[in-house]
């Protein structure tokens, strides 16, 4: 399977932000699973649900880039011993290594791509399992009753409710389902869903995302229950029994928010005796901002403590050649330049760990012609390596590397 070697450091970053991606999501899940019942006795559903944020906010910290090291400038100092010829491009083992991890992500673009039709087919599923749908005063009546009442749509969500839905509820309860529903919209909750549908179908090697998917799913409930109780407490009863008349089968749906699925129903009618002070509400909102703060700082800080190695640099061959020491971070980009006599270049390096005792370096090499090189090189820790660009005699780019851990 023939790459360019632009192709494999591509797939190398793709890999590698997954990798980061998958672990601060399933870390921020793990506290947030910890947290979430003792956060809604403490301080009600809505501080539950919004506890979620931990996970978002671990994935933007595992996403943005680990910052630059100032770029290292070596003159022309005295001349050194010469050195053995400077060897170029990509060993062959680093070309059949990165092939499985071609394959590897070709599994998970696969995994990922079949989790997310399953989520639009079940979506187009349930829509045409409404049937046709009449609005009347801003409500949507299916002509089905089999699902419902749910809040169904992305950008413009409607309320619809089941056919029999006049006939099955009262009027206190029909309001009371519409205010739940209409809260849902109002939280862009359906947004949410989406948003967890993606994250469901990037991660779907990860049983634990699939997991707290659910949870999630329920929070959210049991936080439009809260609110929709705190402006109609009076009501309670007439909420719980709107709960025990629907019956409705949880959906494979991209952007809907059902009244009643596969909820445990007990404990949603449970949550709607609870009310929570003002001060523990106000008390829970930071709690909750602690806690999305803390998922931020601990990946960064996970991100900053890695493998740390020391780099031997040799700029060239022959009289003048000089050489530098870089100390630096698994993942950590630094800057290297050359201003000696010879070729004159400045580029951008980061070295991974790879399988075994051995280092993927990886380069982004401008030379005075301006041409931006990406070569890359699959070392063995402690034993040297060497790239050379261009013609043998006269080379645009060339360089050693010896990298040991610190």
């Amino acid at each position: 399977m023939a790459h360019s070697v632009l192709d494999l450091l591509d797939l190398l970053d793709l890999l590698d932000l997954l990798a980061r991606l998958a672990l601060a999501s399933t870390c921020a899940i793990v506290m947030v699973l910890l947290v979430r019942r003792p956060l809604r006795a403490f301080g009600g559903a809505a501080g539950a649900y919004l506890c979620w944020l931990a996970v978002p906010a671990a994935l933007l910290a595992a996403a943005l880039p680990v910052p630059t090291a100032a770029p290292v400038t070596v003159l022309a100092l005295a001349p050194s011993l010469k050195a053995s010829l400077l060897v170029a491009s990509v060993a062959p083992a680093a070309i059949e290594w990165l092939t499985w991890l071609d394959w590897l992500a070709r599994l998970w673009a696969g995994g990922a791509l079949a989790t997310g039709v399953l989520f639009v087919l079940g979506q187009r599923a349930f829509v045409r399992s409404l049937g046709g749908l009449t609005e009347r005063d801003g409500i949507f009546h299916a002509a089905s009753a089999r699902h419902g009442p749910v809040l169904l749509g992305l950008f413009r969500p409607r309320v619809v409710v089941p056919a029999d839905f006049t006939a099955r509820y009262s009027l206190d309860e029909q309001a009371l389902i519409i205010a739940h529903e209409r809260q849902h919209a109002a939280r862009r909750d359906p947004a949410a869903n989406a948003l967890l549908v993606v994250l469901q179908s990037a991660f779907w090697f990860n049983p634990l995302m699939h997991v707290a998917a659910s949870r999630f799913r329920f929070d959210q409930e049991l936080a439009c229950d809260s609110a929709v109780m705190a402006r109609h407490g009076a009501a309670r009863q007439a909420y719980a029994a709107a709960m025990l008349k629907t019956q409705a089968a949880g959906a494979l749906a991209l952007a809907t928010c059902h009244w009643q699925s596969s909820h445990p129903l007990k404990e949603r009618i449970m949550q709607l005796k609870k009310s929570t002070s003002t001060p523990r509400r106000h008390a829970t909102g930071l709690i909750v901002a602690l806690l999305a703060c803390a998922s931020m700082l601990g990946t960064v800080s996970a991100r900053a403590g890695g493998e740390t190695y020391d780099i031997a640099v040799k700029f060239a061959d022959g009289p003048g050649t000089t050489s530098a020491k870089v100390r630096v971070k698994a993942g950590e980009e630094f800057a290297l330049r050359s201003d000696q006599p010879g070729p004159v270049w400045s580029g951008v390096f980061t070295v991974t760990p790879a399988a075994g005792d051995a280092v993927m370096v990886k380069m982004k090499v401008t030379p005075e012609s301006g041409i931006v090189a990406s070569p890359m090189l699959l070392l063995k820790l402690g034993r040297p390596g060497a790239v050379r660009e261009g013609d043998a005699a006269k080379p645009t780019f060339q360089i050693g590397l010896t990298v040991t851990r610190a």
